[in-house]
């Protein structure tokens, strides 16, 4: 294991296309293709940058403006309107590789020259400035080379041990930790010793040094799905995107027929590796996985389930008796739901409260979000998302399957 306890966002990179090419689909100039490498604006007049005889286009119709973070379009008070995907923009609207623009009797797509991260790039997404320390480090038996992160309840170390590297994590001694959190931490590490799957993070060894318990983990040389989706401009081919699911879905499977269940499936609980030239997903953070046979006990701090409420089913607050292998697959699903389309399956729904939004609403369904995306394929993840715990796919194998055909 090799994320850093803080948040994944705090850890991403932005990173620029350097250049868009704008390719007519439809339309009087159809099979031409502009490159753009800086803010363009597109109409029918000489006042525009990119201009395409078309009558229903305005003068200056449209504006594709590059910034820091990335492309986006912009309609410029067009008498027709622009449309993203089939959805009339107002404001800016950040631009991904594939989207289609509409505007007058034109189609347009957009090709970024922004790609996901390459097996020889991911081993350096994480590179740069990391904590250090100049004293030599001993730590049950394994040496410190260098801190990884560090959260609320612990510490996460790169350790050696025989000339080969481990992640090494131990609770905080400088904080004041409740007896769950404790609990927490140990159950992490009982899970993991558990669960020896291509697709988890594996368990190398546990002790207690200088009365902190500690346990040591598989490193994994590469990011989360956070922040391997921030790098790729926001979302994932779907190719890619479904593999990876798939074998996480397989680590799942392999979870529940051991009769845990994970409770915190997310894309920053899924690590991205590199492992005979190819990449390897592997879950970690077993931290709230718990056998799902055993009375569920209610994990709680005041009214808010542990949890991440942009993929968390609605049994993890009202009932975690009710928490079993479904509750990962609800999760699996609102994980791939983000990681193809860029935005969480509540995001945009009004509501103070996430977990009252939770409770009493649907989600929007993804070929509402992701017109763009094959209708079969955003019904499979959307049944993944169902209410009702019994209406979701049977097991994570049998989705884990579905998935498969469309790729």
């Amino acid at each position: 294991m090799l994320r850093s306890m803080a948040s994944s966002e705090s850890r991403t990179r932005i990173v620029s296309a350097s250049s868009l090419k704008l390719i007519v689909r439809r339309g009087p100039a159809s099979g031409t293709a502009y490159e753009v490498d800086a803010s363009t604006v597109v109409g029918r007049s000489d006042q525009a940058d990119v201009i395409i005889d078309d009558s229903a286009l305005s003068r200056r119709h449209f504006c594709l403006r590059k910034q820091r973070s990335g492309w986006y379009v912009e309609d410029l008070n067009s008498a027709n309107g622009t449309q993203l995907n089939n959805t009339t923009i107002g404001s800016a609207q950040k631009l991904h590789r594939g989207d289609v623009i509409h505007a007058g009797n034109c189609t347009l797509e957009i090709q970024l020259t922004v790609t996901e991260p390459q097996l020889d790039e991911l081993d350096s997404l994480l590179r740069g400035p990391v904590h250090t320390d100049t004293t030599e480090k001993i730590f049950g038996g394994y040496r410190v080379i260098r801190r990884l992160g560090e959260g609320n309840m612990g510490r996460l170390w790169l350790v050696e041990k025989e000339g080969q590297k481990f992640a090494l994590k131990h609770l905080r001694a400088d904080v004041s930790l409740s007896e769950q959190d404790k609990e927490r931490f140990l159950r992490e590490a009982s899970s993991l010793r558990a669960l020896q799957h291509q697709n988890i993070v594996g368990f190398v060894d546990s002790g207690e040094d200088d009365e902190q318990f500690y346990y040591v983990m598989q490193f994994i040389d590469g990011v989360d799905l956070d922040v391997y989706r921030r790098q790729a401009g926001g979302r994932l081919s779907v190719e890619r995107c479904l593999r990876l699911a798939a074998e996480v879905l397989d680590g799942l499977d392999y979870a529940h027929r051991k009769g845990f269940v994970h409770r915190d499936v997310k894309p920053a609980n899924v690590l991205v590796g590199v492992s005979d030239g190819r990449m390897v997903p592997k879950l970690t953070d077993f931290g709230l996985a718990k056998r799902y046979e055993a009375a569920a006990d209610i994990i709680t701090r005041g009214y808010i389930s542990f949890g991440t409420p942009d993929y968390m089913p609605p049994e993890q607050v009202t009932s975690f008796k009710e928490i079993g292998p479904a509750s990962d697959i609800y999760a699996m699903g609102a994980t791939i739901y983000h990681l193809l389309c860029g935005e969480t399956a509540y995001s945009g729904i009004e509501g103070p409260d996430p977990i009252r939004t939770l409770l009493n609403t649907d989600p929007v369904p993804l070929d509402d979000r992701a017109p763009w995306l094959p209708r079969p394929l955003c019904r499979a993840i959307n049944r993944s998302l169902r209410r009702e715990p019994s209406q979701r796919w049977s097991s994570a194998r049998s989705f884990a399957r579905r998935l498969r055909n469309f790729t």
